[in-house]
């Protein structure tokens, strides 16, 4: 059976050294144990102590057991919780029970220094560290308080009794210091061991009265982590009833300044502890970091739920992938449960309370999301299932009723396909014309181009704000007196530029902008568009059915005002709310401190990159005048981009992108088919870049081999 904690996170992980079929009179080998080759037990010092007897019988430590088998197996049904049982005499019972806990824990907290080096003892025989520490064992019995209604324990006491051993594991080495997750030494470099994943595979529950016996230990996992295993066993018979492992990393916390109210720890990437002993040996200080950095790794990284740190391939992961896609903090995950778990309601169309909840928090985040663009009024919101529908709204509803055959639509060579795809949709009705400005020679879309080529029969203007793949910036609002000078329209796809600096609406003047949720800490499926009052009351419907009309006739309908005339159907709730919290998150960082942050950050990266022989960088080179976007499109002469993708992942651990980026006229453009790409966000630091580049330097020379 596999039972789960609500603090854990639940993840296949490699199988443990431990196997159930060995016998315990065959050598064993603990992940750093290593055997005697003629003994029948395991190697011990020579003064080491015999293991202790248990109810008649020689303790004896398994061999292998395989840990996280597959969650198809048989399992038994949940024990029933003990508590929703009680008769009317809880109350005592509830008493009594708070005495004995608390007379129990303090018995087993008196005293657990240890008496020798090799072989540790606790003093009251319940607890031992075998083999020099490194794999430790304590016994429990079954209370009553403990079990439930089926007189089996719940997967609570279980968990309690892990974590107890674990606990009591460092504490009997020593190496208890300021908390749970770090030792002193590792508080005085302001490290923390940080629990990112936990499984839990429960065989069989225990009953009433059952001894059962844990053993717990610990080995290297990846570069700073630790792997710690539990395996638990009944006491009499030896039967193992569960088996468990942990995933801890190490973090290194800075202390910014005020007005920050919270410590932002930013990932370690020190030297690894020695293999099987992390407790016992705390990596060297941090590299240190430039007072900006540690200012801003802004990183309420820690907020990220455990994606971000995860081991990939056996190593720590560095995701430098943030302009396809973010990833989510905390608050932006609960928020999307919250509606789920406690509001779960259709908007718009009820009057109970549910319905009204949902709908007043779905609104909330429209005004959320006007405010953190600047919007006037949050009316000029529609909420889209991505950037791409936002685009195309426009296409349908205002270029299939205002373009007509001649007209002109301006775009770029290095617009996304979801900027060129419609209009080309459009022009093909319509008979409009599609003229695009080509790169100057600093490989940016040619302004002076743009500017020649708007006429009066420019119509619209459709440009990105942020190119994806160059990282060059366009400037918005001279394009936008230029388009409205010949009465022309703007359009700007601002995917790569919400989430990483301010962008004021108003201040812009542009007639439509987008931009995509989940490149801004947001979940998927949910976007918006942006669009003027005066052109969003004028346009038709996109869409038809509930919600956007306002009445509905056999031979007619009518609309809705905008807003919801363009958002048919039962839009995408919990998204759109979980959005509003992006927007809360992002706000209470700052965007000028996250763009400023990101504005070195894209020097340190292309700087790192262009060092690195044979790699061509596409786009413009950082200067005083000059800002790139954090990222970096790049090839290597000779190696296929897909190639150091794969290589990046397998061997490092390191998510870059490889492919056109949906750019393919502008690829064709440069003359390459694809590129490689990497790509960052306010929560990457420069040690991601470093480990990057080593392992790009790494990639290059080993396909280099070959040659």
């Amino acid at each position: 059976m596999v039972a789960t904690s609500a603090t854990s996170s639940f993840f296949p992980l490699p199988s443990s050294p431990l196997d159930p079929t060995a016998k315990t009179n065959k050598a064993t080998n603990f992940s750093g144990l290593t055997p005697t080759p003629n003994s029948a037990r395991m190697k011990v010092k020579p003064n080491a102590q015999a293991p202790p007897k248990i109810n008649g019988k020689r303790v004896g430590l398994p061999g292998s057991v395989e840990i996280l088998k597959p969650d198809n197996e048989t399992s038994q049904p949940a024990p029933r919780t003990f508590i929703n049982q009680l008769p009317d005499w809880s109350m005592l019972l509830a008493a009594i029970t708070t005495v004995f806990l608390a007379a129990e824990k303090q018995w087993m907290m008196l005293d657990w220094k240890p008496r020798r080096s090799d072989v540790i003892m606790d003093p009251f025989g319940l607890g031992r560290i075998v083999q020099d520490g490194l794999v430790y064992r304590q016994n429990f019995s079954i209370r009553s308080y403990e079990i439930g209604a089926d007189r089996s324990a719940s997967i609570e006491t279980v968990m309690n009794h892990l974590q107890e051993t674990a606990l009591n594991h460092v504490k009997t080495a020593g190496l208890l210091g300021d908390g749970f997750g770090s030792t002193p030494e590792m508080v005085k470099k302001n490290l923390i061991w940080v629990v990112t994943r936990m499984q839990v595979v429960v065989d069989k529950y225990p009953t009433w009265g059952d001894v059962v016996e844990v053993d717990t230990w610990v080995s290297q996992s990846g570069k700073n982590g630790m792997r710690r295993d539990w395996l638990v066993r009944d006491g009499n018979t030896g039967e193992i009833l569960t088996r468990a492992s942990r995933l801890d990393f190490i973090y290194w916390f800075t202390w910014p300044q005020p007005p920050s109210p919270s410590p932002l720890p930013s990932p370690y990437d020190g030297a690894s502890p020695p293999l099987a002993a992390p407790l016992r040996y705390p990596p060297p200080s941090p590299p240190t970091q430039s007072p900006s950095l540690s200012a801003i790794a802004l990183v309420k990284t820690f907020e990220f739920y455990t994606s971000f740190f995860q081991e990939v391939n056996g190593s720590k992961l560095v995701y430098l992938d943030s302009a396809a896609t973010s990833q989510k903090p905390a608050s932006v995950l609960e928020a999307l449960q919250n509606y789920y778990e406690f509001y779960n309601s259709n908007v718009h169309r009820g009057i109970h309370y549910l319905s009204a909840k949902a709908t007043d928090e779905f609104e909330l985040a429209r005004k959320k999301v006007a405010r953190f663009i600047n919007a006037s009024d949050s009316r000029e919101i529609v909420f889209t299932r991505n950037a791409t529908e936002a685009i195309n709204l426009v296409a349908y509803s205002w270029g299939l009723s205002n373009l007509k055959p001649g007209d002109e639509v301006i775009l770029t060579v290095a617009e996304h396909h979801s900027c060129i795809v419609p209009w080309q949709i459009v022009s093909q009705k319509t008979g409009a014309v599609l003229k695009f400005v080509t790169l100057n020679e600093d490989e940016v879309p040619d302004i002076d181009m743009l500017r020649e080529m708007i006429s009066e029969k420019t119509k619209l203007v459709a440009v990105h704000h942020v190119s994806n793949v160059l990282a060059s910036s366009l400037p918005i609002e001279e394009i936008v007196v230029w388009a409205h000078d010949v009465g022309a329209k703007v359009l700007v796809d601002a995917c790569q530029s919400v989430p990483h600096m301010v962008v004021d609406v108003q201040k812009l003047n542009a007639d439509f902008l987008v931009a995509s949720s989940h490149k801004m800490c947001g979940p998927t499926g949910i976007g918006f568009l942006y669009g003027k009052s005066d052109l969003l009351l004028a346009m038709p419907p996109f869409l038809g059915g509930g919600e956007m009309i306002s009445d509905v006739f056999l031979d007619h309908s009518t609309y809705a005002e905008p807003p919801s005339r363009f958002e048919a159907g039962t839009p995408a709730i919990g998204e759109a709310i979980a959005l509003g919290a992006a927007c809360d998150y992002l706000s209470d960082i700052g965007m000028p401190k996250i763009h400023e942050y990101e504005v070195e950050l894209a020097k340190y990266l292309y700087e790192k990159l262009a060092s690195v022989p044979d790699v061509r960088i596409y786009g413009p080179r950082p200067s005083e005048s000059v800002q790139r976007a954090a990222l970096c499109s790049f090839n290597v002469e000779g190696l296929h981009p897909t190639d150091l993708a794969t290589f990046l992942d397998q061997q490092h651990g390191v998510a870059i992108r490889s492919g056109h980026h949906c750019a393919q006229p502008l690829h064709r453009y440069l003359g390459v088919n694809a590129s490689a790409r990497a790509s960052l966000y306010f929560y990457n630091t420069k040690e991601d870049v470093d480990s990057f580049i080593v392992a790009l330097a790494d990639t290059v020379s080993f396909f280099n081999s070959f040659k």
